[in-house]
């Protein structure tokens, strides 16, 4: 590619935009984003952009941080898939092997610490730290913290903040919000947890639908018939 629509391409960002493309290969990532292209400024640090990043001094300081929050992405979707993989060995109705059911209580209690963690240095990770699929694994996470309600708390407030910024699901803000008022009240808002196959109490069934379709959900009627197939 030497343009694009008419502004003409150097050679050395041409190399900037090549080394980005490897960044990304090289991490598996289904797409080229700022982190790889930033990446590829730093590796060409005869461009002018890389030239004024070695300069001022930040060069490696950038390189680091922004390696730490790609790992971050990384550790996102590794520690979701190990709670994950025990969960769907898991049937309702179904009697569940224990050495499965202490494998995921493990990886819950585990992943949890170290989301308390993550949440303590960079605050929520939202989209725009770790993309939408690191963002919906650190959703989940928190999701599956029931064993300690103050800290899903602590996330709920933390990922209504990041919704409300567009940095996050509004679907998520709403299933981790039924989650913990569920313990907190003993009723949800929007309809999402199940008691076997039918919701938990709903605070105001009147409105669910409209809630729900604001948070970008199917109407509650259709999201049981989903459910319980």
């Amino acid at each position: 590619m030497d343009e694009i629509e008419g502004l003409s391409l150097p050679p050395r960002f041409r190399k900037v935009l090549d080394t980005a493309v490897q960044e990304a290969r090289k991490r598996r990532h289904p797409f080229l984003g700022s982190e790889h292209v930033l990446l590829g400024l730093l590796s060409e640090q005869q461009s002018i952009a890389g030239r004024v990043l070695v300069d001022t001094g930040v060069a490696d300081g950038v390189r680091d941080r922004l390696l730490a929050v790609m790992e971050l992405r990384e550790e996102l979707l590794r520690r979701r898939e190990r709670e994950q993989a025990p969960m769907r060995l898991m049937r309702v109705g179904e009697l569940v092997d224990p050495e499965v059911k202490a494998e995921l209580d493990a990886a819950i209690l585990d992943n949890t610490e170290w989301l308390r963690g993550v949440v303590q240095e960079y605050g929520w990770p939202g989209r725009s730290l770790v993309g939408e699929d690191g963002a919906d694994a650190a959703w989940l996470l928190a999701q599956h913290s029931d064993h300690d309600p103050a800290f899903q708390r602590e996330c709920l407030d933390l990922l209504q903040v990041a919704a409300e910024r567009d940095d996050a699901s509004r679907s998520n803000l709403a299933y981790l919000t039924d989650r913990v008022l569920l313990k907190e009240r003993g009723k949800q808002v929007y309809g999402t947890q199940f008691n076997g196959t039918e919701p938990h109490p709903i605070e105001d069934p009147e409105k669910v639908d409209e809630l729900r379709a604001g948070a970008g959900l199917v109407p509650l009627a259709e999201y049981l018939k989903l459910f319980q197939r």
